[in-house]
Parts: C-alpha cells; sequence; structure tokens
C-alpha cells in the first residue's frame, strides 16, 4: 500500500474493509519504516496497550 505524500517504505497490517475502518497511523523519524498502519478496534488506547508487549 501506499500513503500520499509518504517517501519510504510502509507497513500496512490492515484488511479490506469500508472506508470508515479505523486505522492508526504512527509517522515515524527512524527505523526501517517511515510509516505504519494498523487497524484498530474502536477503542484505540486499549488496542495499542495490546499490541505492546508487557515486560
Amino acid at each position: 500500500m501506499l500513503g500520499r505524500g509518504v517517501q519510504g517504505p510502509q507497513f500496512w497490517a490492515v484488511s479490506a474493509g469500508p472506508p470508515t475502518m479505523r486505522l492508526l497511523v504512527l509517522d515515524l523519524q527512524s527505523g526501517p519504516f517511515t510509516r505504519v498502519v494498523l487497524e484498530v478496534d474502536a477503542d484505540v488506547a486499549a488496542s495499542v496497550i495490546a499490541a505492546v508487549p508487557s515486560r
């Protein structure tokens, strides 16, 4: 997938769906990707917390 106006590699983890699908877009300043796009539940904060491994 390509994001408009984004230069560099992107990682998209989303399924095909309606335009109302909730996405979390992270524009990164370093690392292998310029942008990461993730499909999230209605509760974005809970989705992010669930995705981060606990220590």
